[in-house]
C-alpha cells in the first residue's frame, strides 16, 4: 500500500493535465495509510491544478487522518492556496474537525490573516458555537476589535451577545463598545445589550458609560430610554437616588441649554 500510493502520486503528477490529474486521483483516495495518504495528498494537490480546483478537490479527503492533524494541515493548506474569498468559503466544510479548543484558536488566527474585514466578520459567525463560553467570548472580543471598521464591528458583535456569563459579558462589552465606534453608534448599539448582567451592576455601569460618551442631548435621551426599560417598581427603591440624580442632572442640562440659547439670542 505505501509503495503503491507513492508510485501513483508520482505517476499521476507526470501525466495528463492539471484537471485530469485531480479527477483521476480521487479513485485512489483509499490507498496507503491515513497519515501517509493525507500528507502526500496535501503536497500533491498543492502542486497541481489551480487555486479554485485545489480547494474543490480537497473536500473529498477531509475525512482522512486524525482530527487534530487533519485540522492543522487543512488550515495551513487553505491558507497557502486560493484567494481570500474562496479560502473562507471552503473552510466552512471543515468547521467540525479538531477539538473545540484547538479549532477555535486556529480559526481565529486563520480568519484574522485571510480575507477582507467585511468577509472576516461574516464568516466568523459560522464558528460562534465552538470553544467554551469564556474563551469564546474573550477571543471574539479581541478579534472583532482588531478587524473591520467601527460600524461593522458593532453590528457583528450583536450575534455574540449570548456568550459568556452575564457578569463577564457585560463588563467586556462595556469596555469594548467604549473603545470602538463613534459616540452616536456606541449609544445606539449599547441598547441591544441592556438585558445583560444584573439590574444593579447593569444600571451602575451604564450610568458611568453613558456619562462618558455622546453629547449631553443624546446622553440623556438614551439614558432615559434605558431606565424606562430596566427599572421596575421593585427595583425602584434601590435605584431611587440614582434615578432622582439623573432627572436632576437632566433638568439642569435643559436649563443650561436654555440659558445658553437666551444668551446667544
Amino acid at each position: 500500500p505505501s509503495t503503491r500510493f507513492l508510485h501513483l502520486i508520482n505517476f499521476i503528477h507526470r501525466v495528463g493535465t492539471p484537471s485530469t490529474r485531480l479527477v483521476h486521483l480521487i479513485h485512489f483516495h483509499r490507498v496507503g495509510t491515513p497519515s501517509t495518504r493525507f500528507l502526500h495528498l496535501i503536497n500533491f494537490i498543492r502542486r497541481v491544478g489551480t487555486p479554485s480546483t485545489r480547494l474543490l478537490h480537497l473536500i473529498h479527503f477531509h475525512r482522512v487522518d486524525t482530527p487534530s492533524t487533519r485540522f492543522l494541515h487543512l488550515i495551513n493548506f487553505i491558507h497557502r492556496v486560493g484567494t481570500p474569498s474562496t479560502r473562507l468559503v471552503h473552510l466552512n466544510h471543515f468547521h467540525r474537525v479538531g477539538t473545540p479548543s484547538t479549532r477555535f484558536l486556529h480559526l481565529i488566527n486563520f480568519i484574522h490573516r485571510v480575507g477582507t474585514p467585511s468577509t472576516r466578520l461574516v464568516h466568523l459567525i459560522h464558528f460562534h458555537r465552538v470553544g467554551t463560553p469564556s474563551t469564546r467570548f474573550l477571543h471574539l472580543i479581541n478579534f472583532i476589535h482588531r478587524v473591520g471598521t467601527p460600524s461593522t464591528r458593532l453590528v457583528h458583535l450583536i450575534h455574540f451577545h449570548r456568550v459568556g456569563t452575564p457578569s463577564t459579558r457585560f463588563l467586556h462589552l462595556i469596555n469594548f463598545i467604549h473603545r470602538v465606534g463613534t459616540p452616536s453608534t456606541r449609544l445606539v448599539h449599547l441598547i441591544h445589550f441592556h438585558r445583560v448582567g444584573t439590574p444593579s451592576t447593569r444600571f451602575l455601569h451604564l450610568i458611568n458609560f453613558i456619562h462618558r460618551v455622546g453629547t449631553p442631548s443624546t446622553r440623556f435621551l438614551h439614558l432615559l430610554n434605558f431606565i424606562h426599560s430596566v427599572v421596575t417598581p421593585s427595583t425602584m427603591s434601590t435605584h431611587r437616588n440614582s434615578v432622582s440624580l439623573v432627572h436632576i442632572c437632566f433638568k439642569f442640562s435643559c436649563c443650561s441649554l436654555s440659558i445658553l440659547k437666551s444668551r446667544r439670542n
